[in-house]
């Protein structure tokens, strides 16, 4: 836009300069003077021109001759091309400065007189330019537009052109603040929204249409999720008179089968609901869990179990951080792995829960392991471990995950020193540590 508002101006300019006659005489000749000028030089013998001006290069088409004379009349320098005759005037009209043009047939002659100084000698210079046509002044509109036109609108533009850099910058400056917050999008943190700018008026409009879809968005998912917590509340009734009516049966393989069955049942439906309040997680800004206590107050519950399956489990404080997190959630987590840990691990063995140095928590068991293939889809819900065996339901690390997320952490899972696999539970930093 700058380069073609210079464009527009540099052709009107031209337009309504070579419609002005009169100025143009005035600009070649003074153009002219000019030249002879600067080509002058003061010596012992007097004002000679260095290098000799003539017609081999003038500065433009057409046929041109100059007089130079002191105050006094004397003249210093002359040259005239073939067909103009410039007179040594006897009277004193060549110390008047004007100019005056002669139209002939098929051409035009321009004369003109100029004073001007060299060596704090005042000269007078008589030019007079013949030709025809428009080319003989294109050195004058050249002149005119550089002066004119090009010295004054190339800073312009330039100033135009960082206004226009300054001002889309911090128009475009909200609009990559709302991308960097759309790439920060979590889907299983539904409740992240865009910030919204103050100005400018189209981007928050932008941002505000996108942050009604996510809210309408998140009250589909919140329904889906109290629908599957509705119905898993609603199936506990049902399974835990199946499993007293099961209970009173007589003693044989069939019972214990059913037995086996309703327990699975019951623990996919205590895991539902669990993954129903993992989703909707929110963890308060005065929320603290001190991860110690928690963690040994679940390896105690756990320990009946370990002793069940012939296993063990042994715990150690390494200087478990206390963070801005939900209790309860947080030891549902570690209990799902511990479990998930027991499952897998041989008989004879311990699972080894350490908690700290900081906000974290690690499992370690003696178990096969999990392949470096499979460890991002361990976490996929209803998805078990190749070769798992048990009552498990696949759920399990999906809730874990979902938990810790919420706490702003993550689950990373790992081959443990000697075999086995080793889960870390990293949570976000521990309250305080953002102010510090």
């Amino acid at each position: 836009m700058a380069v073609a508002f210079v464009i527009v101006n540099v052709a009107i300019v031209v337009w309504l300069y070579a419609h002005d006659t009169d100025q143009l005489d005035d600009d070649l000749i003074t153009i002219e003077a000019h030249r002879i000028v600067a080509a002058a030089r003061r010596t012992a013998e007097g004002i000679t021109l260095d290098p000799p001006l003539s017609s081999a290069s003038p500065p433009g088409p057409g046929r041109r001759a100059f007089v130079v004379r002191e105050a006094g009349g004397r003249i210093v320098a002359q040259h005239a091309d073939r067909g103009i005759d410039i007179e040594a005037a006897r009277s004193q009209t060549y110390l008047r400065t004007g100019t005056q043009r002669e139209d002939r047939d098929g051409g035009f002659l321009v004369t003109g007189t100029r004073q001007a100084t060299i060596g704090e000698q005042p000269l007078w210079i008589t030019v007079a330019v013949a030709g025809e046509g428009f080319t003989p002044f294109l050195v004058a509109i050249e002149n005119e537009v550089m002066q004119h036109v090009a010295l004054p609108l190339l800073p312009l533009m330039g100033l135009l052109l960082l206004f226009n850099f300054v001002v889309v910058s911090r128009t475009l400056k909200p609009l990559s603040a709302a991308v960097r917050d759309a790439d920060a999008l979590d889907p299983t943190v539904i409740t992240r929204r865009l910030g919204e700018p103050v100005s400018p008026w189209e981007v928050r409009a932008l941002v505000m249409a996108v942050n009604g879809g996510l809210d309408r968005l998140e009250r589909a998912i919140r329904a889906l999720q109290e629908f599957a917590a509705d119905v898993a509340h609603e199936l506990r009734t049902p399974l835990s008179i199946m499993t007293l009516t099961v209970g009173r049966l007589p003693d044989t393989e069939e019972k214990r089968k059913l037995l086996e069955d309703t327990s699975g049942m019951t623990r996919l439906v205590s895991q539902m609901l669990d993954m129903a309040y993992a989703s909707a997680l929110e963890v308060e800004p005065g929320a603290r869990a001190d991860l110690a206590p928690i963690g040994r107050q679940v390896v105690s519950q756990l320990m009946p179990l370990a002793i069940e399956r012939s296993r063990d489990i042994r715990f150690e404080d390494a200087g478990g951080a206390v963070i801005r997190g939900h209790p309860e959630a947080v030891a549902r987590a570690l209990r799902n792995v511990i479990e998930n840990a027991l499952m897998h691990t041989p008989q004879g063995t311990a699972v080894e829960v350490t908690s700290g140095p900081g906000s974290q928590y690690t499992i370690r068991d003696h178990g096969p392991g999990i392949p470096p293939a499979e460890r991002g889809k361990v976490f996929d819900r209803f998805r078990r471990g190749d070769g798992c065996r048990g009552s498990g339901s696949g759920l399990g690390l999906g809730i874990v995950q979902a938990i810790v997320r919420a706490h702003g952490g993550g689950v990373e899972i790992d081959d443990a020193p000697g075999g086995g696999a080793l889960a870390r539970l990293v949570f976000g930093a521990e309250p305080g540590a953002a102010e510090t």
